[in-house]
Formats: C-alpha cells, sequence, structure tokens
C-alpha cells in the first residue's frame, strides 16, 4: 500500500499529499461545493425542476445561467460531453429547440445539501443541432452553493416508448 494513501496518526509530519488535499479542499470550499452547510428540501428542488423545464422551453439564458455551476458537466444521449458554456450557446445559437416538453417526475432524493433527481420528458425539439423526439430520463444533481440550488451534473438517455 502507497504509505500516502493510510489514515494519519496524531503528531505524524504533514506531506505534499496532505497539503494538496488543503488546498482542493479550500478550491472547493471556494466554489461553495463543501458538504457543510444548509440542507435542502424536496419541494424545493422539485419547483427548482418546474422553473428549469420553463426555461430550456423559452431559452431562458438568464435563469439558466443562474442555476448551472460554472463547473457544470453533463451528458447528452448520443454521449457527447457538454459544459455550462456550451448548454448555454447552444440556446443562444438555437441549436437547442424545445417544441414540446412534458414532465413525469420519477425520484428526487436528497442528502445535506445536494439532490438526485431522475426525471422523465416526452420530448420534440432539437438538442445540440440534433433533432429529438421520444420519451427521455434525466439524471441531474442540484447542489446548495452559497445558499443557491445549482446544477452541478446531469446526464440524459433515450428510453424506448
Amino acid at each position: 500500500m502507497n504509505p500516502e494513501h493510510r489514515f494519519k496518526t496524531a503528531g505524524e509530519p504533514r506531506t505534499d499529499a496532505d497539503r494538496h488535499h488543503e488546498s482542493a479542499t479550500k478550491d472547493r470550499e471556494g466554489l461553495g461545493m463543501t458538504n457543510s452547510g444548509p440542507t435542502i428540501t424536496k419541494a424545493e428542488v422539485e419547483e427548482m425542476e418546474l422553473r428549469l423545464m420553463e426555461a430550456i422551453k423559452t431559452s431562458d439564458l438568464n435563469f439558466l445561467d443562474q442555476v448551472m455551476h460554472p463547473c457544470l458537466i453533463g451528458l447528452a444521449p448520443g454521449g457527447q460531453l457538454f459544459t455550462k458554456e456550451t448548454d448555454l450557446a447552444s440556446h443562444r445559437e438555437g441549436s437547442m429547440v424545445v417544441g414540446e416538453l412534458i414532465p413525469e417526475m420519477e425520484e428526487t432524493r436528497i442528502i445535506g445539501d445536494t439532490a438526485i433527481v431522475v426525471i422523465t420528458y416526452l420530448t420534440k425539439g432539437k438538442m445540440l443541432g440534433t433533432p429529438v423526439e421520444g420519451k427521455f430520463r434525466y439524471n441531474r444533481v442540484w447542489k446548495k452553493c452559497a445558499g443557491e440550488l445549482k446544477i452541478i451534473t446531469v446526464s440524459c438517455m433515450q428510453m424506448e416508448q
């Protein structure tokens, strides 16, 4: 076993790995991504999901920019990776167009200041420039950062109908 990958006992000298971990923790705190903090409620998250659905349908760039964390990374149905910047650009440029979006909330789980949401949409439109139609299941993770709910990751897959 690598000696840097074990618990330290009291009084042991700090290593470069210890200093790196402390620095990374400070970086996460600066982004509002620590494990401590206020808890969130299922109702609060589900309300944000409804607001998000409306923002997606209308390409409300202000709201979308507000709710996506700067470090967001997602997976589109075709396996493409996307970021906050590429998602906003797709709405701005018209390569994300939603003609129909009918939700069915499947599951919401709360873990402290983080929520995992599974939601299914009947969708018709264009995603990242590709025409889409059908039933899609999303797995979205929300986290309370600096007092606001932010989407930190999302993945989407098309389902058989």
